[in-house]
């Protein structure tokens, strides 16, 4: 892989505004901010970012974006989801090259993965920046446990976390020297040139976790539970078909077509993920003329959401 300085560049403004920068000095701990409030301030900011770099400090961008003006945010600053972001390490005998392949294999690809000198950042944009709320930081936070069990990698999903900007060199402390690393410059290393909404990242990541990949890809919820059908692959097509459409008049599974992404489990996406792994010949039709009795109901959304599924 080759680093290009045009991903850096594009990298960061990719992140969109507000943006604020962090430079922290890894012997004194001096730490400075810039907020960068617009495009207008971009060249600026590089510039002083640059400056920065040549003296010593390490920088690093705030993931979401919040109220903060030039101090590091805090927990209650943050306002908007931008970004869902995972970081593996090259130590402990772990090559850059293996992390690279952990990330490689996730279930969709990261907007952007950037080396760090230390190991490799993966980035999944968040397509238009979500407002926070409970449900939807505890979304997010189970995307991100989600992604560090995948790449066996630290817990970076708090809201107000800072990772390493690319562009500029990674300075070790004298800690990290002493165990023999030395600088090296963060780069982009690739780019999907791609956006995520945050349904779309649950699905990937939490749902693949959460219904269980059993002798029997089918888990259906029926009276408030999870029934596990362990026999169901063993069915006649047609048997599997006629389960498939019995179980969606259930009324407690009838009523789920109308609960929505944040509601708690199970909701529609369960359902949605029991038929797409049913392997029943006829469950697409019908599970989709369930989720048609909503007024929720999208068409795109559905057919995306079920090749995720069927995929899984």
């Amino acid at each position: 892989m080759k680093a290009s300085p045009s991903l850096d560049a594009q990298f960061i403004l990719s992140l969109g505004f507000p943006l604020q920068i962090v430079a922290l000095h890894p012997g004194s701990g001096v730490l400075h901010i810039r907020a960068l409030r617009g495009p207008n301030c971009f060249v600026a900011g590089l510039n002083k970012c640059s400056e920065w770099s040549r003296q010593g400090y390490n920088l690093y961008y705030e993931v979401n974006p919040g109220t903060a003006d030039g101090r590091r945010s805090k927990t209650g600053d943050i306002t908007h989801l931008r970004a869902v972001v995972g970081d593996a390490d090259a130590k402990d005998g772990r090559s850059l090259e293996d992390c690279v392949s952990s990330v490689e294999r996730l279930p969709l690809p990261p907007s952007f993965i950037v080396s760090t000198g230390g190991g490799v950042h993966t980035v999944y944009l968040i397509a238009e920046p979500v407002p926070v709320s409970a449900s939807v930081t505890k979304t997010y936070e189970d995307i991100g446990r989600s992604l560090q069990g995948l790449i066996d990698g630290d817990a970076v999903f708090d809201l107000p976390r800072m990772m390493r900007l690319p562009g500029f060199t990674n300075w070790p402390s004298a800690s990290k020297q002493a165990a023999g690393r030395s600088r090296a410059m963060a780069r982009v290393l690739t780019t999907a040139d791609r956006r995520y909404t945050l349904p779309e990242l649950a699905d990937a990541f939490i749902l693949p976790a959460s219904v269980p990949k059993l002798q029997s890809p089918l888990s259906v919820a029926v009276a408030g539970g999870l029934s596990k059908a362990h026999w169901f692959d063993q069915l006649h097509p047609e048997v599997k078909d006629a389960c498939i459409a019995e179980m969606l008049t259930v009324p407690s599974v009838a009523k789920l077509a109308d609960t929505s992404d944040g509601d708690p489990e199970p909701n529609w996406r369960t359902v949605l993920a029991a038929c797409a792994r049913s392997g029943a010949p006829k469950a697409y039709d019908t599970c989709r003329a369930w989720a048609e009795t909503s007024a929720r109901f999208s068409p795109q959304d559905f057919d995306a959401r079920w090749r995720s599924y069927a995929n899984g």
